[in-house]
């Protein structure tokens, strides 16, 4: 039986692995020959945890394109050696590996689609929190300190959880917890028309086209309470949160009051923010012990 169409696969499957294995033997050197000289962590900078996401999501597409070359490499020897010979076994090999490598193929290419619709969800989203970090950014001359992708890694009570508040403001008499929900636009004329409008009912969203969901409201309420656990855990009395939804690039309608949970386009959240405080003001000194805490929970990216 003739295996020789087998070589131009193993061959570039060494060569692969052979540089993996020296470009990390470089890294390693490198790392332990010197190190950054930056003692002091980073802030959290505007969709950080995306950020990341993103990257393993490219990751994973790079993998699965490389397998998908090799196994199309693999198909097609496969092929030449069956038209080359004449063996009946040659044939059955080769015809058995052909339909091998198309089921390989064709698991690998619903993978890249399925991480392509991921990422490209993932970057409207990272795209939306800069974007609303880059509007945050004219409150710190105002007054107000301003953290991003504040990571909520543990309840109180010792609850394990994994999520991101996308931005908290501190300032102006109060805390904000700020969820931002980038979502794209129907084509057409750039115009303020019913065609990309979101109504605010008190409990959901209802953008136009259909679609309608409560969950940005209960994660922003969700955020805000959770925020607000942690922050009273170490002071002495209750330190009130206010939730807010920012949907930037869209013209937001209210038909009813909030309710608790404010929504605001990009273009309002500026100007409004401070006007959002519903309960008595929390004093300087409260607000600076608030911020130095959660930059020091923020400050966790590594250079």
């Amino acid at each position: 039986m003739n295996l020789t169409f087998l070589l131009p696969v193993a061959i570039p499957l060494m060569a692969y692995g052979l540089f993996r294995w020296r470009f990390n033997a470089i890294l390693a050197a490198e790392r332990a020959k010197s190190r950054t000289p930056f003692g002091e962590k980073l802030l959290r900078p505007p969709g950080e945890g995306l950020r990341l996401k993103l990257e393993t999501i490219r990751d994973d597409m790079t993998d699965a394109a490389v397998v998908i070359a090799l196994t199309l490499l693999f198909m097609i020897f496969a092929l030449l050696t069956g038209i080359r010979t004449l063996a009946v076994s040659d044939w059955i090999v080769s015809g058995a590996s052909v339909a091998i490598a198309l089921v390989v193929v064709g698991f690998q290419w619903r993978r890249i689609v399925r991480l392509r619709n991921d990422l490209r969800n993932y970057q409207l989203g990272f795209d939306g929190e800069r974007y609303i970090g880059e509007k945050l950014s004219q409150l710190v001359a105002k007054g107000f300190r301003v953290f991003h992708d504040f990571v909520v890694d543990m309840k109180p009570g010792g609850e394990a959880t994994n999520y991101n508040i996308d931005h908290v403001v501190v300032g102006a008499g109060g805390v904000f917890a700020i969820e931002t929900k980038a979502r794209r636009k129907p084509n057409g004329n750039d115009r303020p028309d019913d065609s990309w409008v979101v109504t605010y009912t008190g409990s959901g969203l209802s953008f136009a086209g259909g679609y309608e969901s409560e969950e940005p409201i209960r994660q922003a309420r969700r955020a805000a309470e959770d925020l607000s656990k942690w922050l009273t855990g170490s002071a002495t009395r209750p330190i009130p949160v206010v939730p807010v939804v920012v949907i930037p690039g869209w013209y937001v309608t209210r038909l009813r009051p909030p309710g608790g949970v404010h929504v605001l386009s990009g273009l309002e959240l500026v100007p409004n923010l401070p006007a959002l405080l519903s309960g008595p003001p929390l004093g300087e000194a409260e607000l600076r012990t608030i911020a130095d805490r959660i930059e020091a929970h923020c400050r966790d990216v590594e250079v």
